[in-house]
């Protein structure tokens, strides 16, 4: 989920979040990816993209992405390779290093992950 805080000064800043299945509502949800002076998560920026790895019950490890409905495509270059027709993929991934996501618009244009 992408969470939006503004001011009257002008953009604001946002923090996507992954919650979890939980055994109680009152677990907390994680922070994933942070922004500043953006528009993303407004109504003047709508298009965001957010990954984070992800460790299963069964001990394996998996990159986590998720995009906003326009989203068609959602490219992982790095120590994950992937390229998925979908708008929340999960493929399995290393426990660390680099990861770069890339997300293809239904208009063509590109767009960059929030880290």
């Amino acid at each position: 989920m992408c969470a939006r805080a503004d001011s009257w000064r002008g953009p604001g800043r946002i923090a996507v979040r992954l919650q979890q299945p939980a055994s109680s509502p009152a677990e907390p949800d994680t922070v994933v990816a942070v922004d500043r002076d953006t528009a993303s998560c407004s109504r003047f920026g709508r298009h965001v993209l957010a990954g984070t790895r992800w460790r299963a019950p069964s001990g394996n490890w998996f990159l986590l992405a998720a995009g906003s409905r326009d989203i068609t495509r959602i490219t992982a270059t790095g120590t994950v390779r992937a390229d998925e027709s979908a708008r929340t993929p999960t493929v399995p991934a290393p426990r660390e290093g680099d990861v770069n996501l890339t997300g293809r618009l239904t208009n063509g244009e590109q767009l960059p992950s929030v880290r």
